[in-house]
């Protein structure tokens, strides 16, 4: 499933919601830093947010992730508007880094964390981080106290470890952090950004896959999510948050 996972997003610019002004937005929201600090870009993807932040910053920034062919897209971008002196890649695994404590000055994550865990990755990751040092995230919460039962039961099977915006922040606090900063993505961030090119690509994958039916219902998959965000999304959304790490 994995594989067809990959399939499904491979070549698509975003494999989640989010735009650039939205990591504007963030990164504008953190301390100023030197021209020598370093960040990390975890679970990078294909790295549209890392060739922002490069855009942004004279900082060098390490981008991470476990699939190969996404770093190699990010790669080409880079060499392709000459930010390829400031991004490094290295392929990982985010429940073992491969890195010292405190060697980044900013660990940075779009849509990613939830991979390890909310609080563990927090947790986790503050150690790499140098004193002062900073962490954005950004984490699907809900934004309602009494979501509608089909979305409700929609993410507790696609993501049951999805809380709410107060549950986040103390687990913020908990896990040695202050938050400077927090907000949601607009509903252009998903929709333009992300749900219409998906929304292509599973038209056109579903006649190339028609004979195989882990592809159809992994399509079906995607369409039902799409038609949940659709109808309900008042009551969920994707949260930027800023923090720094607590002395």
């Amino acid at each position: 499933m994995e594989n067809l996972f990959f399939t499904i997003f491979d070549g698509l610019p975003r494999q989640g919601p989010g735009d650039n002004a939205s990591t504007r937005k963030a990164f504008y929201s953190l301390p100023a830093f030197s021209q020598q600090a370093n960040i990390l870009d975890i679970g990078c993807g294909t790295g549209i947010q890392t060739l922002e932040l490069a855009r942004l910053s004279p900082c060098q920034i390490l981008a991470l992730d476990n699939h190969e062919p996404y770093l190699r897209d990010l790669k080409i971008r880079a060499r392709e508007e000459n930010l390829d002196k400031k991004i490094s890649t290295i392929l990982g695994d985010m429940h073992n880094l491969p890195f010292s404590e405190a060697e980044f000055d900013l660990i940075w994550s779009e849509g990613s964390i939830y991979i390890i865990g909310f609080e563990k990755g927090l947790r986790e990751w503050r150690k790499y981080l140098k004193p002062g040092g900073s962490l954005v995230v950004t984490e699907l919460i809900w934004t309602s106290l009494n979501p509608p039962d089909k979305a409700r039961e929609f993410w507790e099977i696609e993501y049951p470890a999805m809380q709410s915006d107060p549950f986040c922040k103390n687990a913020i606090s908990r896990s040695g952090f202050t938050l400077i900063r927090d907000f949601l993505l607009p509903k252009e961030a998903w929709w333009e950004q992300y749900y219409q090119p998906l929304s292509k690509r599973v038209v056109q994958m579903k006649k190339n896959y028609a004979a195989s039916e882990p592809m159809i219902e992994l399509l079906h998959d995607v369409e039902t999510e799409i038609k949940i965000y659709t109808e309900f999304n008042s009551h969920f959304g994707y949260a930027f948050y800023i923090m720094k790490k607590s002395d």
